[in-house]
């Protein structure tokens, strides 16, 4: 499921904001009925590369679960796919932990 962007924006106080505040994410993601929740940000430190960044959150606990980065090196749109699938795997394994 995903949260409308109309409301995201109302319960994000800044840039990073929800990235930062796993209690105001949680409390976001529970108006959804959400069981967890996963924040992204994007970091360009360099034309070189990028990082792409998320955070696992346990919306009843809410508190955060797991913390994950994917570098990629190039503009190609096969290279950003296969960050998101890093993460993605990521994200998968730890939720499968949990079971």
């Amino acid at each position: 499921m995903s949260i409308p962007l109309a409301d995201q924006i109302r319960a994000n106080a800044g840039f990073g904001y929800l990235f930062d505040h796993h209690d105001n994410a949680a409390q976001l993601a529970q108006k959804f009925n959400a069981d967890y929740v996963v924040v992204g940000r994007l970091h360009k430190p360099s034309f070189l590369f990028v990082y792409l960044m998320a955070h696992l959150i346990d919306v009843k606990q809410q508190r955060l679960i797991g913390d994950y980065l994917s570098e990629i090196k190039g503009s190609h749109k096969k290279l950003t796919r296969k960050g998101v699938e890093s993460l993605t795997l990521k994200i998968t394994r730890t939720l499968s932990g949990l079971k």
